[in-house]
């Protein structure tokens, strides 16, 4: 059974921000040609923790899936077992926390780059945790972003440094602020 799972480490060492962003775009044009299904989120609750369970089936690569995971004390561990459309033999299962992390930047951006006209823009980014992080790595790919701002309220030096050091990108640390609005 170890032969077939696949750890974080793994998919780390094999799948790029890049990667990512062009699976999800075939990924959605084969849910838009009806090729696939998508299962909405289910969860399930007791006392302070919760199991989550969502799935998919990738028509053009012919497999299926679900991730599952628990949510403890405000912390996650992703795993998706995958599945052969073709004989419904389980083919993998993966770790997905780096999967995750992938996915949900791939899709900011792959989002970005259809809605966005221009090129090399600002990009503002809250937060400094693991998917602020990823996000920043989407967004240096391919000069989209001429600059990334970073609202946070931990670590944001750390995190400006951080992106200017791995990707050559401008950043800077900024505030939110909400405009002005009047009673009329």
């Amino acid at each position: 059974m170890n032969d077939i799972f696949i750890p974080d480490a793994d998919v780390a060492r094999a799948i790029t921000m890049d990667d990512a962003v062009n699976v999800m775009h075939a990924a959605f044009t084969d849910l838009g040609r009806g090729s696939s299904q998508l299962q909405e989120r289910v969860r399930i609750f007791a006392d302070n923790t919760s199991l989550s369970m969502m799935g998919a089936i990738y028509g053009a690569e012919q497999v299926m899936g679900a991730k599952i995971y628990p949510t403890v004390a405000g912390q996650f561990d992703f795993v998706i077992p995958l599945f052969s459309t073709v004989t419904g033999k389980l083919v993998r299962i993966v770790q997905g926390n780096q999967l995750t992390r992938l996915r949900t930047a791939a899709v900011t951006r792959l989002v970005a780059n259809i809605s966005v006209r221009a090129s090399s823009v600002p990009v503002a980014i809250f937060g400094s945790g693991i998917q602020a992080r990823a996000h920043a790595e989407a967004f240096c790919l391919g000069g989209f972003a001429s600059e990334i701002l970073v609202c946070a309220q931990v670590d944001g030096e750390d995190f400006v440094s951080d992106i200017r050091r791995r990707y050559g990108i401008a950043s800077r640390t900024v505030e939110a602020k909400l405009p002005h609005l009047r009673h009329v």
